[in-house]
């Protein structure tokens, strides 16, 4: 089946729960896969304001990180998945935005240290961790690279903004990559919902973020594998190019 990896496979997550979010029925589907967490970390400050203490209680925000991990753990165990937190900082605490070249370095250090042969990364939608991932996956995705690549769909985000996957696609193929969609992946008789329960600081924030959240997370996944320009990289498996 050609949603599943041959080898070495790791999940790129955005925050401490989006890999989950969008493809928990997958992770679970693979042999002991890697799910690599960008944002794991914060600075040593005080906050009684955004997202992490409004989720965690945490003032102190390494404390509310930590939380999370902890959290991280628990799920992506019950997904029988390797947890793996490449310790940087959200948007929270980086009011210049992030810097598309260094998470590319990082991201592209990992797993060039794991030995990693297949990819899973974010197709990054509307916030703006999302999208700088998923940019800078896309420069890893050259037509030198070592692993084959996908895409996945951000679950919620793609339910709650739908008219926004399209352009994103669309951006992969203008940039000259092939797509090519994976079968989709149904989530019942999965352990997809045990694994997002164990997020306890995250879920009822996240569904008042989006009212749809208990129909998404019923969604089937979808992913595509991204070939790059050229077609030098690994390709997928034959399926229907789209």
């Amino acid at each position: 089946m050609t949603h599943l990896p041959a080898e070495r496979a790791c999940v790129i997550s955005t925050h401490l729960d989006d890999a989950v979010l969008s493809c928990g029925a997958s992770i679970a589907a693979w042999d002991h896969p890697l799910v690599l967490t960008v944002f794991t970390d914060a600075p040593p400050v005080d906050r009684t304001d955004g997202w992490n203490y409004a989720t965690t209680g945490e003032p102190f925000a390494p404390r509310s990180q930590s939380v999370r991990r902890d959290e991280d753990a628990v799920a992506l165990a019950l997904l029988d998945a390797e947890p793996a937190w490449l310790g940087l900082h959200e948007a929270e605490y980086r009011p210049d935005g992030q810097n598309i070249g260094e998470l590319a370095a990082a991201i592209g250090a990992f797993l060039d240290d794991r030995d990693v042969t297949d990819v899973v990364a974010p197709l990054g939608l509307r916030h703006p961790d999302h999208l700088a991932v998923a940019d800078a996956c896309r420069l890893l995705m050259s037509d030198r690279s070592p692993r084959r690549w996908r895409v996945a769909l951000d679950l919620p985000y793609a339910r709650t903004f739908p008219d926004l996957v399209r352009p994103r696609l669309d951006a992969l193929l203008a940039a000259g990559f092939e797509l090519v969609e994976v079968e989709p992946v149904p989530v019942a008789g999965t352990p997809k919902g045990a694994a997002v329960a164990a997020y306890a600081s995250q879920i009822e924030a996240v569904r008042g973020e989006h009212p749809d959240l208990d129909a998404a997370l019923l969604d089937d996944e979808r992913m595509w594998w991204v070939v790059a320009p050229g077609g030098t990289a690994r390709r997928p498996p034959a399926s229907t190019i789209t």
